[in-house]
């Protein structure tokens, strides 16, 4: 094979590879784990089941794979934050508007972390969880450090509030759960001042 072919060949490969991830992701949305077989994916993508077990060995893994990437996405916004400021209020507002962004960029992905985050049926990887774990202890550390945040506040509490708030707030607004769709800067600012009063120190 020549060079020019072997590029062409990665790239159909490359794309049908993200048509898996993302179709993967959309039927988790609309289906849970449990409802989205690699038969019904495989479907979705337009490619034979064998194919996609080139990339994958079980839905297990393609699952673990996408949702560590979704994650990883936060996590890194999270250790930027942390990177960038001393303020302990100017990190929350940082990782706020990145969930946010995150939503604007692709409703899908965030509804996948949601969805994924509440099923019983599925594990996330030790290597997810310990990663967060850490960061979250770390950005409790540096605030009690700065005395901007409760001595009480545990690390869970710094996910609970930091992550799992904004995001339930975000699907509760493509539920229509109160009859409002979409959110405004107005909103975004309310669940930073949230995030922020839940933690801080008086």
């Amino acid at each position: 094979m020549n060079i020019h072919s072997y590029i062409m060949a990665r790239t159909v490969d490359n794309s049908k590879l993200e048509g898996i991830k993302q179709n993967a992701i959309k039927l988790i949305v609309e289906k849970g784990y449990g409802g989205a077989s690699i038969s019904n994916i495989a479907k979705k993508a337009k490619v034979a089941e064998g194919y996609l077990y080139r990339f994958y060995k079980s839905k297990e893994e393609l699952v673990s794979d996408l949702l560590n990437s979704k994650i990883s996405e936060i996590a890194d916004n999270l250790e930027e934050s942390i990177q960038k400021s001393d303020s302990f209020a100017k990190i929350i507002e940082l990782l706020v508007h990145g969930i946010f962004e995150m939503a604007e960029k692709s409703s899908n992905d965030i509804k996948f972390l949601y969805v994924m985050m509440n099923d019983y049926s599925f594990s996330i990887s030790s290597t997810i969880k310990d990663r967060i774990a850490l960061l979250c202890k770390e950005l409790n550390e540096k605030g009690k450090s700065l005395s901007q945040i409760e001595e009480t506040i545990s690390d869970e509490e710094i996910y609970m509030f930091l992550v799992i708030y904004p995001i339930q707030f975000i699907n509760l607004r493509f539920k229509k759960f109160f009859g409002n769709s979409k959110w405004t800067n107005s909103d975004i600012e309310r669940v930073i001042a949230i995030c922020n009063k839940s933690l801080k120190s008086n």
